[in-house]
């Protein structure tokens, strides 16, 4: 199964959604599930070696804006299909 899952706050940051996030994807990808994290452009510029550093693909989308997140399902899925 394909699943993709958008953070528009940083993963580098530990908090609560952030250790739910990291957590959930890497056990769907252990069983193996394909799972990108979307994350927005200039958080992954800032900290590309972390997003590097873990074991399932993340990836960047410079589209999503607060006001535009109910837009955000559609993004993900363009993303995945390419």
């Amino acid at each position: 199964m394909k699943i993709g899952c958008i953070v528009l706050g940083s993963l580098f940051k530990i908090g609560g959604y952030q250790v739910f996030t990291y957590n959930l994807l890497s056990q769907l990808e252990k069983r193996n599930h394909y799972v990108k994290l979307y994350v927005t452009k200039s958080e992954y510029i800032e900290n590309e070696p972390f997003y590097e550093s873990l074991t399932f693909n993340v990836d960047s989308v410079s589209h999503i804006h607060p006001h535009l997140i109910r837009f955000a399902p559609f993004f993900c899925r363009r993303q995945i299909l390419k």
